[in-house]
């Protein structure tokens, strides 16, 4: 798979792998976690697993309201909490704002955390770039990360966007193919859209 850096590449990551996809997320306890499965099952219709000895609120909530996208598995005995204790450490440490950051830059990825992404807005130059002397930039991170939250992904997993989809395709088409003009294909589309 080719490094995810924008949300096209996520995009078509996601359009890529088949329609059945599931996410494990080891102790979901932040409002960070939250987002991304509210964005991912809202946008990708991704499903979930959520493994939590202290499940949070929100994902018992989530988990009713979507029974068939999420399932909350929660720690039944001592070994299993001692497990999922080492992983939330784990994550603690790679998500730590400098650290994870520092990642971001290196692999040229965009940051999927809020703290990371404010923080690369006005700090990137610390950090290096993977494979070569070259530091972050900053502006790059400000511009690509103060986008994010008012980004809307195509909603692929409804009919109605592949009835939209197909629409666009055909009359594409006809306007390549000279049989109408591209007013044409734009007012033939919205009216069958708006039916």
């Amino acid at each position: 798979m080719d490094p995810v850096k924008t949300f096209k590449d996520l995009e078509k990551h996601f359009a890529a792998v088949a329609p059945e996809r599931r996410i494990a997320v080891v102790c979901p306890s932040d409002d960070h976690t939250r987002e991304v499965v509210e964005r991912c099952l809202n946008e990708f219709g991704s499903r979930f697993t959520l493994c939590c000895c202290d499940s949070p609120e929100w994902a018992d909530s989530l988990a009713s309201a979507n029974p068939d996208a999420i399932n909350v598995i929660r720690c039944g005995n001592a070994d299993e909490a001692a497990r999922l204790d080492a992983v939330s450490k784990f994550f603690d440490f790679f998500y730590d704002c400098e650290r994870y950051s520092d990642y971001m830059v290196y692999e040229g990825f965009l940051p999927a955390t809020t703290d990371s992404s404010d923080y690369l807005a006005s700090n990137a130059e610390k950090h290096k770039v993977g494979g070569s002397d070259a530091t972050g930039n900053s502006e790059y991170f400000k511009n690509f990360c103060g986008l994010l939250p008012n980004c809307q992904f195509y909603p692929m997993s409804k009919a109605e966007w592949m009835d939209v989809r197909n629409g666009v395709t055909e009359f594409e088409q006809q306007v390549c193919q000279g049989s109408i003009s591209a007013q044409e294909a734009l007012d033939n589309l919205q009216n069958s859209i708006a039916g």
